[in-house]
């Protein structure tokens, strides 16, 4: 078959396996739904009565596979015109019928709809489905009954964190499983053109990055911050800088039940140096107002990054109106916080981060759990503590991130202000 021969190595060499169970550990964007999209349509074309059923993680992803299925379903009955096996395609959103009787379904990924067919199976992103383990138990059963005849099973997924379905059966299904594995660099290395270094940039993430694209099954709940790597940017004595440094604040606010941190970086060179932590607890809004704005009335401060989730918001709207641009309101949500605390992660990595060698800072920033969801998606959390809730952490990602951001677009005139000195001061760490 000539469409064979436009598959990639790596495509060939799974839809060549007849292997009754397959199982396909696979990069982002290599083609794995096509290779299983062809071999179900080829298989449809030469086989009367054969049955495909795709269950894929959501609508979108299904309307993809069936997208690409019935684009091959045409292709091969174009490639078998006038010959013996010729067959004629008809398709629909979530069908595509064969003239020789065979077929390909897709239905929603859920264990009711799958307990009512027996046929050769794609589990299509299987890390992502959900109720992935009813599905499995109401599937297996099904496919390997050997009254229905032998049945296949592709189970095919780039990996999400552990602790699902897909991960237990690549890492422990047993012998009867042919496996394939395909990290981006196979990928490349057998002839797929991708600019590999702009998606590197691109993701911005290494355990992102390792998990879409090298396939490694990374654990569901890591401290995202190794004792290791904090200490690496401690200095004793605390550090310090030019009076007239530039000067970036981050503050998460708090008020009942956690701190409010305000965080001050100083940009000496390619460092980011941490001047000044405080914190206050159970301080009123005014207060914690006044400590604010007395910092914001110096001229070398050139951003501030506020947090304006919720009790937060009237304070950050108060301080953008006095002080205009450089003050930036950050509502937190899970693709804000990724921002965040991958900015300053790297910030550490790459040694650009200066602090203290203070524990209640070291703890607190130690204290922050990256988990990945069965869904594959990312969130950060840290235990509710007596002293706070990663309270410092916040502020110091909120600082880093906000003194990345100036940087990358120039230095900002600021306009003087002036504001009485603050009567009220609270802990300060340096």
């Amino acid at each position: 078959m000539k469409l064979f021969d436009r598959l990639l190595p790596y495509q060939r060499e799974f839809v060549s396996d007849k292997s009754r169970f397959k199982i396909w550990l696979s990069s982002r964007q290599i083609g794995k739904s096509f290779g299983t999209a062809f071999e179900a349509a080829a298989d449809c074309a030469k086989h009367p009565g054969a049955e495909w059923l795709v269950m894929s993680a959501g609508q979108r992803q299904a309307d993809e596979w069936m997208l690409k299925a019935s684009r091959l379903s045409r292709a091969v009955a174009l490639e078998m015109a006038g010959t013996d096996e010729a067959v004629r395609v008809e398709v629909s959103a979530s069908e595509i019928r064969f003239s020789n009787g065979a077929r390909i379904l897709s239905v929603p990924a859920n264990p009711d709809t799958a307990r009512g067919y027996s046929a050769n199976l794609v589990l299509d992103e299987f890390a992502i489905h959900e109720q992935d383990r009813e599905i499995w138990a109401a599937v297996f059963p099904t496919v390997t009954n050997e009254l229905s005849g032998q049945k296949k099973i592709r189970v095919v997924s780039t990996p999400k964190g552990r602790g699902n379905k897909f991960a237990e059966l690549w890492e422990e299904g047993g012998p009867q499983w042919s496996r394939h594995k395909v990290t981006l660099d196979d990928a490349i290395a057998a002839g797929l053109r991708v600019d590999k270094a702009a998606l590197r940039e691109g993701v911005a993430d290494e355990d992102i990055w390792r998990q879409e694209y090298f396939c490694e099954f990374l654990a569901n709940d890591t401290t995202y911050f190794p004792l290791d790597l904090i200490r690496a940017c401690e200095r004793i004595p605390a550090p310090e800088a030019p009076p007239d440094a530039p000067r970036y604040i981050g503050v998460d606010i708090g008020r009942a039940h956690d701190l409010t941190a305000i965080a001050e970086l100083a940009a000496v060179g390619e460092e980011l140096r941490l001047v000044d932590l405080e914190t206050v607890e159970r301080a009123p809004f005014a207060e914690q107002r006044e400590l604010l704005w007395s910092r914001l009335s110096r001229p070398s401060v050139r951003g501030v990054a506020i947090d304006a989730t919720g009790i937060g918001a009237q304070l950050a709207e108060e301080t953008r109106a006095k002080f205009g641009s450089r003050v930036e309101p950050v509502q937190f949500t899970n693709t804000t916080k990724n921002g965040l605390f991958q900015s300053l992660h790297r910030a550490m990595e790459e040694s650009r981060l200066v602090l203290p060698a203070d524990r209640e800072l070291r703890e607190d920033i130690n204290a922050m759990h990256r988990k990945i969801s069965t869904g594959g998606n990312i969130q950060f959390t840290a235990p509710r503590r007596p002293d706070g809730h990663s309270d410092r952490a916040c502020a110091l990602a909120l600082a880093v991130d906000c003194a990345e951001r100036n940087a990358r677009r120039g230095p900002i005139i600021m306009p003087e202000v002036l504001v009485a000195p603050a009567q009220f001061r609270a802990r300060r760490l340096v």
